[in-house]
């Protein structure tokens, strides 16, 4: 029987990801995720992935702690998982497409995106700082503000910024088409008012209907160089707050038109949700923002509360010892009056 290889079983994986609708953005991604693993089964002389078992998939969670990226730093808890999630999806369709007799990630735990917590919202004093820090007489100032007041705006993924091109806008209309989207869904956005006023700046004198709406140094600018803007600008911004990304943009003006009482239903049209699940997760990050609010402003949960109880406690505390010692006279009032009654009593 022919030896199921890595590189064999990895080239199924892209068709099964392929055949799932997947971009092939998305594909490339997972697939590349699966790397670290064909190099641990190489590290440990497993060439037939019929010969994995669980333990071989423990110790690859375990091998994971060990690598570092090509910065000399060791992978984040969210990237490790993702890789583990990987095999435990590689050993799923091995199963289904019947490579395999059994799937040996079954009975590990891996977390998905969804199931992970979910990526920092910005606040919209913080959105407000990273927009107006890009100042559009800089180099690349126009592009980039252009850019990510559309990211904000319509919730647009990177991806689908990324695959706009000047035909899908139409600035008259104050809309714009996304053909790329996930899953390769249509949706038609419109543009708010303040990114459609640094696009129509941006794209002045620009007619090819096929170009890239944003040019990087060759041609257009790609996911990774979205990210790489980002976060440039968002550090030079100050705003510095830990688990922020582009993504969170997206996740932002989700929020955001919520707090504000937009319809479910609405955001799930707008951000090209395909189920009203994935939208709904938004309104966690909503109760969170309200919990937030309320420990800030409201006055028996902020420092103005500890100052204006002080004075209120000493109140209390005198009240309840004032109330004690009443009870202590009422006590000896009634016993006094139950031996009265007892010497008054004939015998």
């Amino acid at each position: 029987m022919t030896t199921l290889s890595f590189q064999a079983a990895a080239r199924v994986f892209k068709k099964y990801l392929s055949d799932s609708g997947l971009k092939p953005g998305s594909v490339k991604h997972k697939a590349a995720l699966l790397e670290a693993f064909g190099g641990y089964l190489y590290e440990k002389r497993i060439p037939d992935l019929r010969d994995v078992e669980e333990r071989d998939i423990r110790g690859y969670a375990r091998y994971l702690l060990t690598l570092t990226t090509h910065k000399n730093e060791p992978y984040g808890e969210t990237t490790r998982a993702s890789m583990l999630y990987q095999v435990k999806h590689l050993f799923k369709c091995l199963y289904v497409n019947e490579l395999v007799l059994r799937d040996a990630a079954q009975g590990i735990q891996a977390a998905r995106a969804h199931d992970r917590p979910r990526r920092e919202v910005f606040s919209r004093e913080e959105v407000g700082r990273f927009l107006d820090g890009i100042e559009p007489y800089e180099p690349l100032g126009l592009r980039d503000r252009a850019l990510f007041e559309l990211l904000y705006g319509t919730g647009l993924r990177c991806s689908e910024a990324a695959g706009l091109t000047i035909g899908d806008i139409d600035l008259p209309a104050r809309m714009l088409k996304v053909k790329k989207g996930k899953f390769d869904k249509e949706r038609v956005v419109p543009i708010a008012s303040v990114a459609l006023a640094f696009l129509t700046k941006y794209l002045a004198g620009r007619e090819s209907a096929g170009e890239p709406v944003f040019l990087g140094r060759s041609v257009g600018l790609g996911r990774s160089g979205i990210a790489r803007r980002f976060d440039k600008r968002r550090k030079a911004s100050g705003v510095t707050r830990k688990g922020l990304c582009v993504h969170s943009l997206r996740h932002a003006i989700a929020t955001h038109l919520l707090e504000n009482g937009a319809d479910l239903r609405y955001v799930q049209a707008l951000l090209g949700h395909e189920s009203i699940e994935t939208t709904e997760l938004y309104t966690h990050a909503l109760t969170e923002n309200m919990k937030k609010v309320y420990r800030t402003y409201h006055p028996m949960e902020n420092e103005y509360y500890k100052d204006a109880s002080e004075g209120y406690e000493k109140k209390i505390r005198e009240f309840e010892r004032v109330l004690r010692k009443q009870r202590r006279e009422n006590e000896r009032d009634r016993r006094t009056r139950a031996k009265r009654k007892k010497l008054l009593t004939p015998s």
